[in-house]
């Protein structure tokens, strides 16, 4: 369920409230054969609930904000391993956030410089919690110019994780029971351009 308001000030904010029985696959030893495991789904089920906050609107004449928050409470309902039950569910940050400011460079049409910073809560990587993943957070930057015209070209340069802040920002399990850790990529530049027909 969620709502979104259009607010007196010109932003707009909304809230969502969720949730979500999530069937997941879980290994269980093969009846036939003692030795060897069997990948079953539907044998583990999560639950998620949560709510998301979000707003983006005009701070100032050349300022803009958009902010986005997420409570999420994530727990193993059921599971083949009793350890697992009444945890967190696997790669899950209890909170997270993140925001973008705007700044549009006064005397230069078309030019915006443009601040996100994105952070997460701690991320289990097993089952029961066993290994967490620690909080993290990132800063990126980019500029944004488009030129004026009908078949205007925008051009866009940037650079991730500003700060080259090394972290492990996901511990993902894949259907076959494996799980990965994932690190932030480290300090990236990129430029692109886009034109309009």
């Amino acid at each position: 369920a969620g709502l979104r308001q259009q607010l007196a000030g010109g932003g707009l904010a909304s809230v969502t409230l969720f949730d979500i029985d999530r069937p997941l696959s879980a290994d269980i030893t093969d009846p036939a054969d003692p030795d060897k495991k069997i990948r079953v789904v539907g044998m583990k089920q999560a639950r998620h609930r949560g709510i998301e906050l979000a707003w983006l609107g005009q701070l100032a004449r050349d300022w803009t904000l958009a902010a986005q928050a997420t409570a999420l409470d994530a727990t193993t309902t059921r599971s083949p391993d009793a350890t697992e039950v009444g945890k967190r569910s696997r790669n899950t940050a209890p909170l997270a956030a993140a925001a973008s400011l705007g700044w549009r460079v006064p005397g230069a049409a078309g030019l915006t410089w443009n601040n996100r910073f994105a952070w997460s809560d701690k991320k289990a990587v097993t089952g029961d919690e066993s290994v967490l993943l620690p909080a993290w957070w990132q800063l990126d930057s980019s500029v944004t110019w488009r030129a004026p015209g009908r078949h205007a070209l925008t051009w866009r340069a940037g650079v991730d994780n500003v700060l080259d802040r090394r972290f492990w920002r996901d511990a993902p399990t894949t259907y076959w029971g494996g799980t990965y850790l994932f690190p932030a990529p480290p300090r990236t530049f990129r430029v692109s351009v886009q034109a309009r027909f």
